[in-house]
């Protein structure tokens, strides 16, 4: 498969109209040894919202490759994302044309909105933008990734508020999310990143360790290291033996846990 580094944050913000979009990439770090500069580079964008940017994710992924001192690659991370946006808004930016043909995409990784699986008509948006998405995507000859979101927290006030009405339980609103990221993601040939089956397998095994931010949406720094490390197997290394990198925000016990979590095989009743 394919390995990956990363560096320092660079944020170019485009303002647009009360709203962000972050195009971030990571620069060459001075912490990085010359040898790990000169390997191959394999790129790897993500397109979507704070469930992608919140912690710095796609920064997590290149620590956890960059490393590996007997990487054969490294890898730049960059992304096209901003707050709340959905894949359909994203599509309809004027930067994405040029974005798309900037430099040689490997992966584009795919961040749908949190609630694009929860009614009909958010699902038929996703579906739409994903074809276009994903037309662009077969003429620059990148690899597109679906990235399964994770649904609510058992605790969330949402499924509570009338707002969100059509929130019923985490267990349907996980449903609704892996029944129709496996019909996407097979309908436009994508890589399945199942992130949010080992949320569920998580919350169901190590429900003391907390992926979720306080507002009961979005990841906590364990959280994010949890989606890292499976990217990291999914498009990196197939393994985690070759992990040196542990943040500082982790315990022993914490760590052992995702580890476990990432390793052992799905649960039936989240698979």
């Amino acid at each position: 498969m394919i390995k990956k580094q990363i560096s320092n944050i660079l944020l170019l913000a485009l303002i647009v109209g009360a709203s962000i979009i972050y195009i971030a990439h990571f620069s060459k770090s001075k912490s990085i040894k010359q040898d790990v500069l000169n390997r191959p580079v394999i790129n790897i964008l993500f397109i979507g919202n704070s469930y992608t940017f919140f912690n710095n994710m796609p920064k997590i992924i290149e620590d956890l490759a960059n490393h590996d001192p007997d990487a054969p690659f490294r890898v730049e991370t960059h992304m096209f994302v901003e707050g709340g946006a959905t894949l359909a808004s994203l599509l309809t930016r004027p930067e994405t044309n040029k974005l798309l043909t900037m430099k040689q995409w490997h992966y584009v990784v795919f961040q749908p909105q949190s609630l694009w699986a929860t009614t009909k008509a958010r699902t038929a948006a996703t579906n739409l933008a994903l074809g276009q998405w994903n037309r662009k995507i077969n003429k620059i000859g990148a690899l597109p990734v679906f990235f399964m979101t994770w649904p609510r927290a058992p605790h969330s006030n949402d499924y509570k508020s009338q707002q969100f009405s059509f929130l019923k339980s985490p267990e349907i609103m996980y449903g609704q999310i892996q029944n129709d990221s496996k019909i996407y993601a097979k309908k436009y040939d994508m890589i399945l990143a199942p992130i949010g089956s080992y949320w569920m397998s998580s919350l169901q095994n190590n429900p003391e360790l907390n992926l979720y931010n306080p507002d009961g949406s979005h990841p906590s720094q364990k959280g994010s290291f949890l989606t890292a490390l499976l990217f990291h197997k999914m498009l990196i290394s197939e393994t985690l033996d070759d992990i040196i990198y542990y943040p500082k925000y982790l315990n022993a016990h914490e760590r052992a846990a995702i580890f476990s979590t990432i390793s052992a095989p799905l649960p039936p009743e989240v698979q």
